[in-house]
């Protein structure tokens, strides 16, 4: 703008102009718009659900999980024992063929018997390593 404070033109130099503006929209997409404001809020609870959901899942896949390594646990002992009675088994039966009182099909049995225990024993084994690998991924290690 042209002017002056004072009687010459010279005072130019010390006149300052200064303009701020605002502007906002009212109504949809600006200020007062609710309906974006209540979609923003309804946003945020879907995330918080989301998350609660995902925590609950990893409890209970985590509880899930310990029950199974649990119940592994146990299986593996009795899979052991029972590597450990065919062993036994087939001992005897080798020795009562020994005095000739045992029949080698019994001794065939044993061995049998003992080859099923010690592949039951790996299976076992092998369900008890994937429960702990599903505890672990569980409980985020």
């Amino acid at each position: 703008s042209l002017g002056g404070i004072g009687p010459t033109l010279g005072d130019l130099g010390t006149a300052r102009d200064y303009a701020v503006t605002f502007g906002w929209r009212l109504g949809p997409g600006g200020l007062f718009d609710l309906g974006r404001r209540d979609l923003g809020d309804a946003r945020i609870r879907q995330s918080e659900i989301r998350i609660e959901q995902t925590r609950q899942r990893g409890g209970e896949e985590g509880r899930s999980a310990r029950a199974g390594l649990e119940a592994a646990v146990r299986m593996l002992e009795w899979a052991r024992q029972g590597v450990a009675d065919a062993e036994e088994a087939l001992r005897l039966n080798r020795e009562r063929q020994a005095m000739n009182i045992g029949l080698p099909l019994e001794v065939l049995q044993a061995e049998d018997a003992l080859t099923r225990a010690r592949l039951d024993y790996l299976q076992v084994a092998v369900e008890h390593n994937q429960m702990q690998v599903r505890l672990h991924g569980a409980l985020g290690r």
